[in-house]
């Protein structure tokens, strides 16, 4: 298995965008700390997936957080990232830098539309 990380030529500052290749599927990867990125990746995954949202089909969406480490009693460390991915589009939201979270996010992870999957789920929910 050949794994390839090609980053898009962009001129935004805001995000990175990268393709991701592996077992012959590529999938497009947006990283970024900019709410209005994760607005734009939101609304366009949302057009990517509405064949399915209007033959009300569950859409599934793969989900992880990740935080710092609690390393003591107590500690109660922020999440620092949230990685959303739908079909062949992915998220990563470096929501520790960001100055914001968008409502667009807030209404995506509530939204009865969408099945959310993942490993260790339960803890990554009651963390957001």
């Amino acid at each position: 298995m050949t794994i390839k990380i090609i980053p898009h030529k962009t001129t935004n500052l805001t995000y990175n965008l990268y393709d991701v290749t592996f077992f012959d599927a590529t999938v497009t990867t947006t990283v970024t700390a900019d709410s209005s990125a994760v607005d734009k990746w939101i609304s366009e995954t949302e057009q990517h997936l509405i064949q399915n949202l209007l033959a009300l089909q569950p859409v599934v969406i793969g989900l992880d957080v990740e935080w710092r480490p609690n390393r003591t009693r107590g500690d109660d460390n922020p999440i620092s990232v949230i990685q959303l991915c739908a079909g062949t589009r992915c998220l990563v939201f470096q929501i520790l830098h960001s100055l914001i979270i968008p409502y667009s996010l807030v209404n995506f992870l509530a939204s009865p539309f969408y099945v959310f999957a993942g490993v260790g789920i339960c803890e990554d929910v009651g963390s957001l």
